[in-house]
C-alpha cells in the first residue's frame, strides 16, 4: 500500500513537472495550437474548484490592475487595424498575460502547496523552486541531445517545432524542445543556473547533482541565447558580495575551469569549434567594449546595440507613440529603423506613457520583493536581470523567462501569505 502512495506521488511530481515545462518553454508543435490554451482549462476549472479567483484578485490587484491598464493602452494604441495584425504583436504579448501567465503561475504555486508532497519536509518555496529546477534540468538535457545529435536537431527544427526559416538553417544556435530559443530561453536556463549556485552556496549536500545540473545549463544557455548568462553573473555577484561566499565561488570556478580546459583540448571540442567560439563571443566581446577594442570572434553585439537607438519624431510620439513595433522593421537606405533593445522598442511603440506603466509594473513588484527577507536574493536576480534583459529585447511581456519570473514571483508571495495567515490563526488560537 505504501509502495502504491509512493508511487503516485512521484506520478504527480511528474505531472506537474510537465506541466510547468509546457507552461514556461510552450514548445510550438506543428499541427497543434498553443500548448498552453490547451492546458487553460484544467488550470480555470482547478482555481473555480478550490474557489482561488478571489484570493488571486487579492492577492495581486495591483499587478493586474496595473496589466489591465497596459492592455487596455495597446488597443487604443492600435485601434485602426486597417493596416492588418502585423503590428499587433504587443497587444498580444501583453493580453495574454492576463489570460494566461497570471491563472497559470497562481494555480502552478498552489498546487505545489496543497497536492505536492515531494520532496518531503521542505518549504512550499524549496518545492516550487525544485519542481522549476528540475523542469529546466530536462530542457538542457534535451538541448545537450539534440547538440550531439545533428540529424535529431534538424528533424526538431524541421519536422516538430514549428520553427522559423531562420532557426531551421541555424547550425550555430537552436537547439532544444522549446519557444524563443534565441532570447527567453537562455534567460530561463540562466536564471535557474543562478538558482543552482545559490543552493550550492548554502551546503555540501547534493553539491554534484547541482554541478552537473549546472554543467548541462551553461551548455544550454552558450548554445542557444548568450544574454542567459546575465542571471548567472548577477548571482555569483550577489553571492561574493552580499553573501561572502568567496570560498565556494572559487572551488566551484576551478572544476569548472578543469572541465572546460580538458574539454576544449578534446577532438570532441574541434567538432563544434564554431558554436565554441560563438558563445563564447559575448566575453570577448564584453571585454571588447570595455577595453575600447574590437571583436573579433563576428559582429560586436554592443556596436549593433549602439545602432539601434531611434527615438520618436515628435512630442506626440514621445508621449504617446507611434505605434510602431520597431523590430518588425528593416533598415533603410542609410537610415536605422530597426531596433532590439526592449526600452527603445516601448518607447517607439507607446511612448511614455506605455513605458511608465510597464516600470510602474516592475516597480510594485520589485518592492513587495524586497518585503520578503529570505527572498533578497530573488529581488537582487529579478531586478537586474529584468533591467540588462529589457535592454537586448523586449522583457516585460508573455514569453518563457518573464513567465518563470512571475511564476517564482507570485509563488514567493503567496506562500508568504499563507505563513502569515497560519501564523495569525496560531495566535488566535492560544489566545483563546
Amino acid at each position: 500500500m505504501s509502495i502504491m502512495m509512493n508511487l503516485g506521488k512521484y506520478v504527480k511530481t511528474a505531472i506537474l513537472i510537465f506541466t510547468v515545462y509546457v507552461y514556461i518553454f510552450n514548445p510550438p508543435v506543428k499541427g497543434l495550437p498553443n500548448l498552453i490554451w490547451l492546458f487553460l482549462p484544467v488550470v480555470l476549472g482547478y482555481l473555480l474548484y478550490y474557489s482561488l479567483i478571489g484570493k488571486l484578485l487579492y492577492l495581486f490587484k495591483n499587478e493586474i490592475i496595473l496589466i489591465v491598464l497596459v492592455s487596455v493602452f495597446t488597443v487604443l494604441r492600435d485601434i485602426d487595424w486597417t493596416n492588418g495584425t502585423t503590428n499587433k504583436n504587443f497587444l498580444y504579448v501583453n493580453a495574454s498575460l492576463l489570460v494566461e501567465a497570471l491563472p497559470f503561475s497562481f494555480f502552478i504555486a498552489d498546487v505545489c502547496s496543497r497536492k505536492l508532497r515531494l520532496p518531503v519536509k521542505v518549504s512550499n518555496d524549496e518545492r516550487l523552486l525544485n519542481v522549476i529546477l528540475w523542469t529546466c534540468f530536462f530542457a538542457a538535457f534535451i538541448t545537450v541531445v539534440l547538440l550531439v545529435n545533428p540529424s535529431l536537431n534538424s528533424l526538431m527544427n524541421n519536422k516538430i517545432l514549428a520553427a522559423s526559416e531562420y532557426q531551421q538553417n541555424n547550425l550555430l544556435r537552436g537547439f532544444g524542445f522549446a519557444s524563443t530559443l534565441f532570447y527567453s530561453y537562455g534567460l530561463v536556463q540562466g536564471s535557474a543556473a543562478a538558482i543552482i549556485l545559490l543552493k550550492m552556496s548554502e551546503g555540501r549536500k547534493y553539491f554534484a547533482i547541482y554541478f552537473i545540473t549546472l554543467v548541462l545549463l551553461l551548455i544550454s544557455i552558450f548554445v542557444n541565447a548568450r544574454i542567459g548568462v546575465v542571471p548567472v553573473i548577477v548571482m555569483v555577484f550577489y553571492l561574493i558580495f552580499v553573501r561572502k561566499k568567496i570560498k565556494m565561488f572559487l572551488y566551484a570556478s576551478g572544476i569548472l575551469g578543469v572541465i572546460l580546459v580538458l574539454f576544449l583540448s578534446s577532438d570532441f571540442a574541434e567538432k563544434y569549434q564554431k558554436i565554441i567560439e560563438w558563445g563564447f563571443g559575448f566575453f570577448t566581446q564584453t571585454l571588447g567594449f570595455v577595453s575600447g577594442g574590437k571583436s573579433k570572434t563576428g559582429p560586436d553585439t554592443f556596436g549593433v546595440l549602439a545602432n539601434m537607438i531611434v527615438l520618436p519624431d515628435n512630442l506626440f510620439d514621445w508621449i504617446a507613440g507611434s505605434g510602431t513595433d520597431l523590430f518588425l522593421h528593416d533598415q533603410g537606405s542609410g537610415t536605422v529603423t530597426h531596433s532590439d533593445i526592449g526600452f527603445i522598442r516601448q518607447l517607439y511603440y507607446g511612448g511614455l506613457v506605455y513605458l511608465t506603466l510597464l516600470m510602474t509594473l516592475v516597480t510594485v513588484m520589485a518592492v513587495r520583493l524586497y518585503h520578503i527577507k529570505k527572498h533578497r536574493w530573488f529581488f537582487v536576480l529579478f531586478v537586474f536581470t529584468v533591467i540588462v534583459a529589457n535592454i537586448k529585447s523586449n522583457f516585460i511581456n508573455n514569453h518563457s523567462a518573464f513567465r518563470l519570473f512571475l511564476l517564482i514571483y507570485m509563488g514567493f508571495i503567496y506562500y508568504s501569505f499563507l505563513e502569515r495567515t497560519k501564523k495569525q490563526s496560531t495566535i488566535a488560537d492560544t489566545k483563546v
